[in-house]
């Protein structure tokens, strides 16, 4: 067997190995960080004219952060990436592609990685080169490359007490 071929392998070996006990998040190109505190929580909630001002353009965002999918994927994965939110999940998968579409509150148009990612119940890991879709505690999908095909159910949560301006996503913009 060539080098190129056992590549995918390598690296998912390397997924399994590194086993982590939290969902991890792609950032930045290359680098993975743990769910953990974003310095929006320590933020407090906008005037209520900024609220006011930014109601519908707030609204329409959380409608389309309920869906995440590419506008155009070209993305090649083998094995599986399933999740049923954070708590149950299987993954045993290496992945490559590109991807065109918004990625929910990250709002990145384009993003390319190479990946593997190997998850079980609630314990998810992965490396990898680039940009990924991010992945929610409340998920429901698919994913395999840079692709990802979900709905989360803490967006839509998110979406209906919003129109009551309760953001529990601490999302909206007007937020300092």
């Amino acid at each position: 067997m060539s080098m190129h071929g056992t590549r995918p392998l390598g690296l998912l070996v390397v997924a399994l190995a590194l086993g982590c006990h939290t969902p991890l998040i792609r950032t930045e190109a290359g680098s993975l960080e743990s769910d953990g505190e974003t310095a929006r929580d320590v933020h407090e909630r906008p005037g209520i004219g900024k609220q006011i001002l930014l109601y519908l353009p707030n609204r329409i965002v959380d409608l389309v952060d309920t869906v995440h999918f590419p506008i155009v994927p070209l993305s090649v994965g083998v094995g599986p990436d399933i999740r049923i939110t954070r708590w149950l999940q299987l993954s045993a998968q290496v992945g490559a592609g590109a991807a065109v579409g918004l990625d929910d509150r990250s709002h990145e148009f384009f993003w390319v990685n190479t990946s593997a990612t190997a998850a079980l119940g609630p314990w998810r890991t992965g490396v990898g080169i680039g940009t990924a879709p991010s992945l929610g505690d409340w998920e429901v999908g698919v994913a395999g490359g840079a692709t990802k095909f979900a709905i989360d159910l803490a967006e839509i949560v998110d979406f209906v007490l919003g129109w009551f301006f309760i953001d529990v996503r601490k999302d909206d913009y007007g937020w300092e």
